[in-house]
Order: C-alpha cells, then structure tokens, then sequence
C-alpha cells in the first residue's frame, strides 16, 4: 500500500529519484504491465478497481486518470502484451487462456501525403487522411509546427495548402494526428526545386509492341525530360519509339535493337535527377535468361557461370542482345536472375 513511505495502492511511478502515487491505485495486487506506443500504460491483476474506477483486473493509465477496457477479465491476468499500436493480449490462469483486445479510437493514418515539386510563385499543397475519433491536425515542416499566415492556410487541418512559395519552402513536410488517445507522425512528403520522381520505371520490360517504360512525377512540374538506352540519348525513331522528351516512353515495334537498359534524365532549374533503370528484355518463352546455365533452376550457379562467359566476352553474355559484352549486361542479367523464370 506504500512505495518509500508515499500511499501507492498496488501500483507506483519512479521518476529516477522519487515514486509517486498513480492516481488512488487499485484494490488489488497488479501482476502485470505493457506500454501502449503512445506511452499509456496498461495494467493487469486481481484488482476490480483502479483509481476507484470499475475495472475487473485490467486497466489503462493515460497519465492523469484510469480507465475501464471493456468490461475486463473473469479471472487474474498474468501477462500482457502489445501486438500493435492497437491490439493487446492478455493471458490468465494458464497460457491457454489468451484474449485478444483491439483498442478503437486510435489515430491511424490511412493515405500519407506526397512529395511536390516546387514551382517558384505557384500553390504547393499537401494531404494526409486519418482514421480514429476527435481527431486534430499540425503541420510541420523540417519538424517545426506551422501556423496559418497570410500564404499557408489549412496548418491545423488535413490539407495545408502554401501559396507564392520559392526556395525558402522547400523542405520535408508532415502531419502529427492527435486525439485523446494518442498521436501519430505521417511519413514526410518534400517540397523540393529539384526535380522529383514520385514512381520509378518498372525493373524489366517484355520487348513487344505497344510496351510503355514511364515514371510519375507530380502534376505540373515544369521539368524537362531525355530517356537513354544504355547511357546514350535517344531520339524518337518513327515506327520504333516514341515520347523521349517525355515521362513515358513507348516502344513500337518488337525490334532486338531497342533491347537494353533505359533510364530516364529529368531536368529543371534546380538541377537533375536521374531515375532507375528499366531493362527491355526479348520474351523467349524457350529460353529463361536468369538459368543461364540452362539446369532447370535459377540459383548462385548462373550466376558463376554468367560471370565466366562475360569474363571471357562470349555472345552467350550479351544479355540485352546490343552487340557488345559490357556493365549493361551485368544488369540485365541480374534482374532476369531475380526475377526467376
């Protein structure tokens, strides 16, 4: 009933010098706790009260108060535990006896908002979509809460919304969710002058045609745009590609020269960026690119024998089929070899 001399019924907090007294405590003995991610502490035991609440043997502190969850258990609870950041487990009298509890009202962020590109004097704007009771809003950018002002609105709601933005915007944006429950942090989405790809290219396209290697880059970027194929600049080839000034490029024709390892240069004001690499592969239904040593399965053995036929520049090597054995068909083996056939 004491913890060093201070009135504690059943439960204490020590702070690192002294324990304090957790609201009145319970009526009964306290056998087991976990901690909620939002720092709420969760207690178990024989107790029917806590802090002179109902509370049959399980209860929750929040920092000032405790609280019921549901109508609690029919017998002690031994051990807890927390499966997430809204689920609980409790066990009792034998390790058979689990209950499951799922918490409701918590802050749980369902859409998370995304990087935009800059475009100095227009509007940026962000969202982020929650789920959970009572919920409230901050931005932040770079981690420092926002305010609205006479060219941010919307700081203490789900969109917020920067208008004439410049430079001086740029950086990493994001939203703490809060309710009585608990807050959350959405991931951060940037603002950034440079140019931004928000979706890369696919690993491996299948030569035929009609076939698209594209990225997503936020609406309105004034960007400008060069595909390569294995690091060369393309130009559009009628009858053969077509759209290497633009985000999506479409091959038309299923011709062994557009073989290769594409990537795309996005250009603007601020600089470049470079996206990953897309790998045309020919679609040989007799041959399986990655079981280079053609035994029947794609494992460390193909690739052995890979790197000794390119060692010794054999056509066996030239996976993207380009004419020459070089660093372009070392990547397009490996993503032939981790896509398996």
């Amino acid at each position: 009933t004491t913890a060093d001399g201070t009135t504690a019924n059943s439960i204490a907090r020590w702070n690192g010098t002294a324990w304090s007294p957790m609201g009145t405590g319970m009526n009964s003995s306290v056998s087991a706790l976990a901690v909620l991610p939002n720092g709420d502490l969760i207690a178990g035991g024989r107790f029917a009260t806590a802090g002179g609440t109902t509370a049959n043997r399980i209860a929750r502190w929040n920092g000032t108060v405790w609280s019921a969850l549901g109508t609690g258990m029919n017998d002690t609870v031994q051990a807890l535990a927390v499966l997430d950041h809204r689920t609980i487990a409790a066990a009792w009298s034998s390790p058979s006896n689990v209950a499951v509890l799922s918490l409701t009202g918590l802050v749980s962020i369902t859409s998370q908002p995304t990087d935009v590109s800059l475009i100095p004097g227009g509007v940026a704007a962000f969202g982020v979509q929650a789920s959970g009771s009572d919920l409230s809003y901050r931005w932040r950018r770079n981690d420092i809460d926002l305010v609205d002002d006479a060219r941010q609105s919307g700081a203490a709601t789900a969109n917020l919304t920067l208008s004439g933005v410049s430079d001086a915007d740029q950086g990493l944006y994001s939203c703490v969710v809060t309710n009585a429950c608990e807050s959350r942090e959405s991931e951060p989405a940037e603002l950034s002058c440079r140019p931004i790809i928000l979706q890369q290219p696919p690993d491996q396209v299948v030569l035929q045609a009609g076939a698209m290697i594209r990225v997503e880059v936020p609406p309105n970027a004034s960007n400008l745009y060069l595909w390569r194929r294995d690091g060369l600049d393309l130009v559009n080839i009628p009858g053969l590609l077509e759209g290497v000034t633009t985000p999506a490029l479409e091959l038309l024709a299923d011709d062994p020269s557009l073989l290769g390892a594409y990537d795309l240069i996005v250009t603007n004001e601020c600089g470049r960026t470079t996206s990953a690499t897309s790998v045309v592969v020919d679609d040989n239904p007799g041959e399986c690119i990655g079981d280079h040593n053609q035994d029947g399965g794609v494992d460390g053995s193909d690739v052995e024998a890979f790197f000794i036929d390119w060692q010794d520049g054999l056509p066996e090597a030239d996976v993207n089929q380009d004419g020459s054995v070089d660093g372009a068909d070392i990547q397009a083996f490996f993503v032939a070899w981790q896509t398996g056939c």
